[in-house]
């Protein structure tokens, strides 16, 4: 349960932990996914109309990208994550345009 004591020790404790730590040490990651298919043009529509449908496919087609940073400002190459269950079945996406030393 939160209360005012358990987050001020949970800070406490965190100082004190961090103090030990060098800023290379401390790794931030963020997961991201990117729709393939879904990427609407642009929609003419009225001023103020509620509902605008859009012009996109029905695929559900997904990548996810791991950006890994630390507090030092160094980063690892981006991990990205895609349906397949071999290599094979991921030669249809173009590695080579992707963000730099991908895996």
């Amino acid at each position: 349960m939160l209360n005012a004591t358990v987050v001020g020790n949970y800070f406490k404790e965190l100082q004190t932990v961090t103090e030990e730590l060098s800023p290379t040490s401390i790794w931030n990651m963020d997961e991201t996914g990117i729709n393939l298919e879904h990427q609407p043009a642009g929609v003419l529509a009225r001023r103020g109309a509620k509902s605008v449908p859009g012009r996109v496919g029905n695929t559900r087609e997904n990548i996810t990208l791991l950006p890994c940073v630390n507090a030092a400002g160094e980063k690892m190459p981006t991990f990205i994550v895609a349906k397949g269950k071999t290599s094979r079945s991921l030669r249809a996406y173009n590695m080579h345009e992707g963000p730099e030393n991908a895996e």
